[in-house]
């Protein structure tokens, strides 16, 4: 009773998983090493730096261990709205005899109550018989106690009032671990680095696997050598110190995933003005789903829009738009999600792209075509996918409108 199929529904694209033995015993053990012999709720968060590789380790543990679990639930955290949505999307993924006749009846139509569907999972996951379910919520990244920030939310208002199950929780803000326990996730040891990439630029890149991800892949498609790319990044480093303006610190206090990200869009931009100029439109976008349809629309722009040569041609031709994301997936940029046409963005790299626009000139240009963009693709509400197409634009309608 309760089982639902594993699903990767709502999980990103993270990329190569770099082996963390210590932290995946530790998260094993916090867990599951007790979940037949106790029915107390498990809250424990993984918290340390963005790109760091929390992300990674919550979905490969989902992977290894979802036999344990009656049930598997991935929620994007990003912020309330996002959060909602998956909620929304879980709604879908429960048994319905095991459901009100309110959420049955809500489910046959073409459009949803997300409040409504908030609380009938979190009503669902409270059931007595129900005990071995596990969330996971992940970017929970927006300090609640920000008032200016309007999707910063506090997660435990969405954990089921039952004590029981398991909640995992990945967050940039280590406060989080006063709802259970802390785990931190720091980066890699050397020996597990040096697997990836050659020691002579190690200590540069300060063992984080986003930035050893993108040096690797530069490598790898240009062929140069470890200790040639070291005084590439030497130079770029050099360059980013006199532009400090340019690009603010935030928390990746020695640049090395901003410096890695700049030698890779570079290169990207000698291979390709289509590839770069995308990857300066997706600024203006949401990170966490991009597919040629969606862009396919820029040739029924308005006229008052001046619709760039550049975004005409990968509109109209699915090669051409194939290509460029194909560039951006190669340089590690953007990562290709599993079985599908659509692609995603880290969110600190998606931060980056938000200010590559050159001038006030380009930044208006490139919001008002991500605007129509979004505008252009809302479904009608006779449409038999119009819940689909719905939960799919909604976080890209949120980016245009922020």
């Amino acid at each position: 009773k309760h089982k639902i199929d594993f699903s990767l529904r709502g999980m990103p694209i993270v990329g190569k998983f770099v082996q963390r033995d210590a932290e995946m015993q530790e998260l094993e053990h916090l867990l599951i090493s007790n979940i037949t012999t106790t029915s107390r709720q498990k809250v424990v968060v993984l918290h340390g730096l963005g790109g760091i590789g929390k992300t990674q380790l919550a979905a490969e543990f989902a992977r290894k261990h979802h036999p344990v679990f009656s049930s598997v639930f991935w929620l994007d955290g990003e912020s309330e709205a996002s959060l909602k949505q998956s909620f929304a999307s879980m709604t879908q993924r429960l048994p319905q005899d095991e459901l009100t006749t309110d959420a049955v009846k809500m489910l046959k139509r073409s459009t949803l109550d997300i409040d409504v569907a908030v609380q009938e999972c979190l009503r669902w996951l409270s059931l007595a018989t129900n005990q071995h379910w596990l969330l996971i919520f992940d970017n929970v990244d927006r300090d609640h106690y920000d008032k200016d920030d309007m999707q910063a939310y506090h997660v435990k208002k969405y954990f089921p009032s039952t004590d029981c199950g398991s909640i995992l929780i990945t967050s940039r803000l280590a406060s989080l671990q006063s709802l259970g326990t802390g785990l931190r996730v720091g980066t890699v040891e050397m020996d597990q680095a040096r697997a990836i990439l050659e020691n002579v630029i190690l200590e540069r890149l300060s063992g984080l696997p986003l930035a050893l991800t993108q040096a690797g892949s530069y490598m790898q498609e240009t062929n140069v050598s470890a200790s040639t790319y070291a005084k590439h990044y030497d130079k770029t480093w050099e360059g980013l110190m006199q532009k400090q303006g340019n690009f603010p610190l935030e928390e990746y206090g020695d640049r090395n995933v901003l410096t890695t990200w700049i030698i890779s869009y570079e290169q990207v931009k000698k291979q390709s003005e289509k590839a770069a100029w995308l990857l300066k439109l997706w600024g203006y976008l949401d990170h966490g789903e991009l597919w040629y349809e969606l862009v396919a629309t820029a040739t029924k722009l308005s006229k008052r829009t001046n619709t760039p040569e550049w975004l005409l041609s990968v509109a109209e031709h699915e090669l051409e738009y194939a290509g460029a994301v194909g560039l951006l997936s190669r340089y590690s940029l953007v990562d290709r999600r599993e079985d599908s046409n659509t692609h995603s963005m880290h969110s600190v790299l998606h931060q980056r792209c938000g200010r590559l626009a050159e001038g006030k000139e380009q930044q208006y240009a490139l919001g008002r075509i991500a605007v129509e963009l979004v505008a252009l693709n809302v479904p009608s509400r006779d449409d038999p996918e119009f819940w689909r197409k719905r939960r799919r634009l909604l976080q890209h309608a949120i980016g245009v409108s922020g």
